[in-house]
C-alpha cells in the first residue's frame, strides 16, 4: 500500500471525461444518474407494494 496514490476526486474525473468522446460521456450521465436510480426506485416501489398487499393481483395477466 505503500504505492499507492491518492490523486483527488476532481482530477479523476477531468481526466475520464477529456478521454472520452462528449456523446459518451452524456449518455453515461443519462443512464447512471436519470435512468438507474429511476430503475432502482421503481422495482424498489413495486417490491414494497406487494410486500404490504396494495398490489392488484387480479388485474395482472397471468392470473390462473
Amino acid at each position: 500500500m505503500s504505492h499507492f496514490k491518492f490523486r483527488g476526486f476532481i482530477p479523476a474525473v477531468t481526466k475520464y471525461v477529456k478521454s472520452k468522446p462528449l456523446a459518451e460521456v452524456v449518455a453515461e450521465v443519462i443512464a447512471f444518474g436519470l435512468l438507474m436510480p429511476l430503475a432502482f426506485d421503481g422495482i424498489t416501489f413495486f417490491i414494497y407494494m406487494m410486500i404490504t398487499g396494495q398490489v392488484d393481483y387480479s388485474a395482472t395477466v397471468c392470473n390462473t
